[in-house]
C-alpha cells in the first residue's frame, strides 16, 4: 500500500434481522408513539379527501380529479409527515408506515419484535383515525368510499404494482439517508431537514400516484380504510407493492448509496504508520486536518 494513501474506507454490509429486545419503557413509548401518530395521520388526511368531495374510486382514479384537488391532497398528505414526524421523531421514530418499518428492520435499525409491534400498532391507529373520519359526516364518508385506494380502471394492476414499488422505494431511500448516522455527523442540517425532506417526498409520491391507485405507499393507510369501507378489491397491490419497495431500497442504500466507515488505523509500532501519521501531520498543519468522518 502507498504509505502517503489516506486509510482505505471498508463496507460493513448492515443487511439481517435482529430479532428480539426486552420489553422496557422505551418499547412501549414507541408502539404508544406510533399508534397515535398513525392515527392522527390517517384522520386529517381522509377527513381532507372526504370533505373535498372526492370520489376517490370514479373520480381521482379515473384522472377527473382536476389539478387543484390533487394538488390538495398530496400537499395534504405531505404536509401531514412534515409535522408528525418533527413531532413523533424522538418519540418512536415515527414510522408511521409498515413499509417503512420493515425497511428499518431490515437494515438492522430497529428489531424484528419493535417491527412487528409498530406494525400492529399502525394498522390499529389507521383503522382508528378512518373511523373518526367516518364520524365526522357519515354522508360525506360514503359519498367519497372513504378515501380508499382502488386501481385505476385505465391501469391495470400489476403497472399500479410498479408503481407502488417505485415511490415506496423513493420513500425508504430517503428516509434510510436522511436518518443515516454517519451522513448526520457529516452534515448538520440533514437531522434538522428530516421531517421537511420526508413529507416532500411523500407529497411528490402522491403527485404521482393519486391518479393512478390513489397513491398508497403505506400498507396501514390502505388497510384503515378497506377495513372501514370493506373495499378489498386489489388490495394486494397496496402491501405487496410497499414492502417489496422497502426491500429494494434497503438492500440498493446498504450496497451502494450508505457512505462507507472508515478502516482502522494501521498500529503505531508499524514504520509505515509512523511515517504516514508524520507526513499527515505535516500536511495537516499546513492545510488543517483530514477530516475522517468526511463522506
Amino acid at each position: 500500500m502507498d504509505i502517503l494513501s489516506p486509510p482505505r474506507m471498508k463496507r460493513a454490509w448492515q443487511i439481517g434481522i435482529v430479532k428480539d429486545e426486552p420489553w422496557s419503557h422505551d418499547l412501549f413509548r414507541g408502539i404508544v408513539g406510533e399508534l397515535i401518530a398513525t392515527t392522527l395521520f390517517l384522520y386529517v388526511c381522509i377527513t381532507t379527501v372526504v370533505f373535498m368531495r372526492i370520489d376517490n374510486i370514479s373520480e381521482v382514479n379515473n384522472g377527473a380529479t382536476g389539478s387543484t384537488e390533487r394538488l390538495l391532497i398530496a400537499f395534504n398528505f405531505g404536509l401531514a409527515i412534515f409535522v408528525l414526524v418533527y413531532l413523533f421523531a424522538d418519540v418512536s421514530g415515527a414510522n408511521i408506515n409498515p413499509a417503512v418499518s420493515w425497511g428499518l428492520c431490515l437494515g438492522k435499525r430497529i428489531t424484528l419484535k419493535r417491527c412487528g409491534l409498530y406494525i400492529i400498532a399502525q394498522c390499529l391507529g389507521a383503522i382508528i383515525g378512518v373511523g373518526l373520519a367516518c364520524s365526522m359526516s357519515k354522508a360525506h364518508f360514503w359519498e367519497t368510499n372513504g378515501g380508499a385506494n382502488v386501481v385505476n380502471n385505465q391501469v391495470g394492476a400489476h403497472q399500479a404494482l410498479g408503481g407502488e414499488i417505485l415511490c415506496t422505494w423513493l420513500l425508504v431511500t430517503v428516509v434510510l439517508c436522511a436518518t443515516n448516522p454517519g451522513l448526520q455527523k457529516a452534515y448538520v442540517h440533514q437531522a434538522v431537514l428530516l421531517p421537511w425532506v420526508i413529507g416532500m417526498t411523500v407529497m411528490l409520491c402522491h403527485f404521482t400516484l393519486v391518479p393512478v391507485d390513489g397513491c398508497s405507499i403505506n400498507p396501514a393507510r390502505s388497510f384503515g380504510s378497506a377495513i372501514i369501507t370493506n373495499t378489498w378489491k386489489d388490495h394486494w397491490v397496496f402491501w405487496l407493492g410497499p414492502l417489496i419497495g422497502a426491500t429494494i431500497a434497503t438492500l440498493l442504500f446498504e450496497a451502494i448509496l450508505r457512505p462507507p466507515e472508515p478502516a482502522p488505523k494501521l498500529e503505531a509500532e508499524d514504520p509505515q504508520a509512523k511515517l504516514y501519521e508524520t507526513s499527515n501531520q505535516n500536511s495537516s498543519s499546513r492545510h488543517g486536518a483530514y477530516d475522517e468522518t468526511r463522506v
